[in-house]
Formats: structure tokens, C-alpha cells, sequence
């Protein structure tokens, strides 16, 4: 079985960027920029969580997909759940292993 085979969901990825209002400020808008690309998306153990706890960031999950083109700080969206990209890892080339905060909206 491939790794590639194992892609299983689909998710939308969104990029901010920013618009001018009314008044001459700066809003941020968000876009969405990939739509349901295949992916794997897994919640973290508990110890990897705490470890990712101690250096101030809160990793809950992690997505596995084929290279696509995203950065720090884009936000993933899955059946409805967001979670916002705080580590991207391009494995020699191969796939990507995104670290990812589950976003609690209005919490």
C-alpha cells in the first residue's frame, strides 16, 4: 500500500490577505486558495502534545499530504473544523507533515 493511497479526506486551504476598508485600513481577508486537496489528518498523541506544549505552541494535529504549496500560519479546514498551520514539512521531497492548532471560533 502506497503512501499516497492512505490520503483518504479532502480539505480546503486559506491564505489571509489583506483588502483596504472604507477609511484607508488595512482588513484581513481570508481566501480560499486549494480546494479539497487529499490529505490524512490525525490528531497528535497526548506526550507529543505536552512536548510541543513546552516550547509555547499547542500542536493537535498533524496533516499528511502531497506537496502542495502552503505556509506557516495558512488555515486548513476539514468537515467543518479549522485548525490553523503553525510547521510545514516538505519530507525529502516526497509529502508534506503539517503541524496544526485545532481553532476554537468564538471560544
Amino acid at each position: 500500500m502506497s503512501f499516497f493511497s492512505e490520503l483518504n479526506q479532502k480539505a480546503d486551504l486559506f491564505r489571509t490577505t489583506q483588502t483596504q476598508d472604507a477609511i484607508g485600513g488595512t482588513v484581513d481577508s481570508w481566501t480560499k486558495t486549494i480546494s479539497l486537496f487529499p490529505c490524512l489528518i490525525q490528531a497528535v498523541t497526548a506526550s507529543k502534545r505536552a512536548m510541543s506544549g513546552s516550547i509555547g505552541v499547542d500542536v493537535t494535529h498533524r496533516l499528511y499530504s502531497a506537496i502542495i504549496s502552503v505556509v506557516e500560519k495558512d488555515e486548513v479546514e476539514q468537515s467543518g473544523v479549522r485548525f490553523r498551520v503553525l510547521f510545514v514539512n516538505n519530507v525529502r521531497n516526497h509529502h508534506m507533515e503539517i503541524d496544526l492548532e485545532e481553532l476554537r471560533r468564538g471560544a
